[in-house]
């Protein structure tokens, strides 16, 4: 009998069975897993598996649990959105398919429809990013199974695809244009206010005052990864891992602090 690879091992039940047990929380307690407030559009979970690709050029199959209303004043629902990741000779994968359907949430909720207004609220892009995120996790994963004798069946070879959807996950998005200094100096400003204001989760809060500001969600990590910016452009100035940056960097004026 051949062996099972990882990429033939299924992952929708587990993943069905976190995207039901978060979702009800986030509803319950109106937070997300990652501590953002819960409205339409909120990504609750996403997972995402090397495919064994084979010159097909799909890298990679993700799953992730979104909560959407179907249309104003409605109460949010759970979506399940999957996906493949295909290879793209100019940047990072594509979204090459896509599935979206109800996930109901307990045996008595009744089934919706998929409307239009369902998908133009699937957060795609965050959710293609998060996916990028978990092909690294994923490559990490396969390198320790395949180097312990408690996974038999994942082989050193089993790795390679992994190595290949990651590595295609890290290449740079080619035409888009940097945002200006001013954005990371106007960021690393209100980001040393609500420090100074003693905010708990400042990424939190600054996602959810930048999505008000640009019109649209912005999640927590955009904002982390523009803070790790406004810190090597000069406007913040270095600390500790795991700690949040309290000083102004040299780039800013002391009277603007």
């Amino acid at each position: 009998m051949a062996k099972s690879t990882p990429y033939e091992q299924p992952f929708e039940e587990p993943f069905a069975q976190s995207f039901r047990h978060h979702a009800r929380r986030a509803l319950r307690n109106g937070r997300t897993p990652g501590g953002a407030a819960v409205k339409s559009g909120a990504i609750i979970e996403v997972k995402a598996k090397p495919a064994d690709d084979r010159g097909s050029g799909e890298l990679a199959r993700f799953l992730a649990g979104v909560l959407i209303a179907p249309s104003p004043g409605e109460a949010l629902r759970a979506w399940r959105v999957e996906g493949l990741l295909c290879r793209d000779p100019n940047g990072p994968p594509l979204v090459c398919a896509l599935e979206v359907r109800h996930f109901p949430l307990s045996k008595r909720e009744p089934r919706s429809e998929v409307t239009g207004t369902i998908l133009r609220g699937v957060p795609l892009g965050r959710i293609r990013e998060k996916a990028f995120e978990g092909l690294a996790g994923a490559l990490e994963a396969y390198r320790t199974m395949a180097a312990s004798d408690l996974f038999p069946h994942v082989a050193a070879e089993d790795v390679d695809p992994a190595e290949r959807a990651a590595s295609e996950a890290r290449k740079p998005r080619r035409g888009r244009r940097g945002l200006p200094d001013e954005h990371y100096r106007r960021l690393a400003l209100r980001y040393l206010r609500l420090i100074e204001l003693g905010r708990r989760n400042v990424l939190v809060a600054l996602a959810e005052e930048e999505s008000k500001r640009a019109g649209h969600p912005i999640p927590r990590e955009t904002v982390r990864d523009w803070v790790r910016k406004a810190t090597e452009r000069g406007y913040l100035a270095p600390g500790k891992p795991g700690r949040a940056v309290a000083r102004p960097g040299p780039k800013l004026k002391r009277k603007e602090c």
